[in-house]
C-alpha cells in the first residue's frame, strides 16, 4: 500500500472515532469540519475500533433502597435519587493495546417529554447487576461532563455519547480499578436508556466504543 493510501485510510478511521464521540445528530455535520491539515498530527498510528457490550448494567433508586433493578431500562432523573450503572470487560482488548479514544454510548427511549442533563462518572466499589441496590456501599466520582437528552414524545429516540477516554486509558493501564460507569440526571425530566436486556438483541444496548493501537502499528 502506498504512503498516500495509508494516510487516507488513517484519516477515515479517525473521522469515525470523532463522530462516535459526538451527540446524535452532530456527527454528520461535523465531518466537513475535519480538515486534512488539522488532522495530520494525530495520524501517526492506525487505530482499531471496537464496540464492547456491557457485562453488567442496572439502576438504583433511593426510594426503594433494597430493591434490585438489574433487568430493566436504565432510568436517571434527580441527581441523588436515580443512578444508572454500566460495566464493561476490557480484558477483551489485547493486553498491549494503547487506548487512543473511548466513548460511552446510550440509546434513550425518551418516554417522558422534556430535557435532562445527564452526567457521567466513575463507580468505586464492586457490584453485580443481579444484586446491586441503592443500599450497596458504592461511591461515585463525577466527571462534570454532561450531555443533554431531550424529547417531544414517546416515539423519539436519542443516542448520546460521553467521552470517557482518560478513564478507559487508566483502566487499561491498571492505574484505576474497572468498577464501571455511573450516570445521573441533573433534576430535569426522567429519562430511560436501553439496557442490555431491553436493547433489542444488542442493537440498542449500551456500548463502549474504544479505539486502540498496538506496538508496531505505524
Amino acid at each position: 500500500m502506498s504512503r498516500i493510501h495509508l494516510y487516507l485510510q488513517r484519516m477515515i478511521v479517525w473521522i469515525i472515532v470523532l463522530c462516535a464521540m459526538l451527540p446524535a445528530g452532530l456527527a454528520q455535520a461535523a465531518v466537513p469540519e475535519v480538515h486534512l491539515r488539522q488532522e495530520a498530527p494525530a495520524l501517526q498510528q492506525a487505530a482499531t475500533i471496537v464496540a464492547l457490550d456491557p457485562t453488567d448494567d442496572a439502576r438504583t433508586q433511593a426510594g426503594s433502597p433494597n430493591v434490585n433493578f438489574g433487568d430493566g431500562s436504565l432510568w436517571v432523573g434527580q441527581p441523588n435519587t436515580h443512578f444508572a450503572l454500566v460495566k464493561f470487560d476490557l480484558t477483551t482488548l489485547p493486553p498491549d493495546a494503547s487506548v487512543t479514544a473511548a466513548g460511552l454510548r446510550l440509546d434513550f427511549l425518551c418516554i417522558y417529554t422534556g430535557t435532562n442533563n445527564i452526567e457521567v462518572g466513575r463507580v468505586e466499589g464492586a457490584w453485580d447487576e443481579a444484586t446491586v441496590t441503592a443500599s450497596t456501599p458504592l461511591t461515585y466520582t463525577w466527571s462534570g461532563q454532561f450531555q443533554t437528552v431531550t424529547s417531544t414524545g414517546i416515539d423519539d429516540s436519542s443516542v448520546v455519547t460521553w467521552n470517557v477516554t482518560s478513564l478507559v486509558q487508566a483502566w487499561q493501564a491498571g492505574t484505576l480499578p474497572n468498577d464501571g460507569l455511573v450516570l445521573r440526571g441533573s433534576g430535569g425530566e426522567l429519562k430511560a436508556a436501553h439496557s442490555k436486556e431491553t436493547g433489542e438483541a444488542g442493537d440498542r444496548s449500551p456500548k463502549l466504543i474504544v479505539a486502540y493501537t498496538l506496538p508496531g502499528d505505524d
